[in-house]
């Protein structure tokens, strides 16, 4: 796909170089001077979004190192969150809260007969 818009734009380029090159001189030096202002304007518009794609991401940060004192933090921030997460228990079974309005044991086989769509 970007070698047919690369294409496109050469040819779209190159007709338009044509046009230029092959137009009389007939107004002089005005003439020429606005030509090839408008040449490079054409060829700079074609090839700011190829340096978009090109240039680096300035928004982005850079890779930073870090010193012995951050990696001591972080190590202490680990420990105490690996910590915190070793005191919450552990989940217990699972609690019907309705367990004691219904009854123990449901009817053997009469519920799974009125439904008519099983999960």
């Amino acid at each position: 796909m970007l070698k047919i818009a690369s294409k496109c734009h050469r040819d779209v380029l190159q007709s338009f170089v044509d046009r230029v090159s092959s137009a009389s001189d007939a107004n002089g030096h005005m003439e020429s001077t606005v030509r090839t202002t408008v040449l490079a304007l054409v060829i700079t518009a074609m090839a700011t979004p190829v340096y978009a794609q090109v240039s680096p991401n300035l928004a982005g940060g850079s890779v930073k190192l870090k010193t012995d004192v951050e990696v001591k933090q972080e190590q202490e921030r680990e420990a105490g969150y690996k910590a915190g997460v070793a005191r919450i228990p552990d989940a217990k079974a699972k609690v019907d809260p309705w367990g004691g309005v219904r009854g123990v044991t449901p009817p053997p086989s009469a519920q799974n007969q009125s439904r008519s769509n099983p999960k």
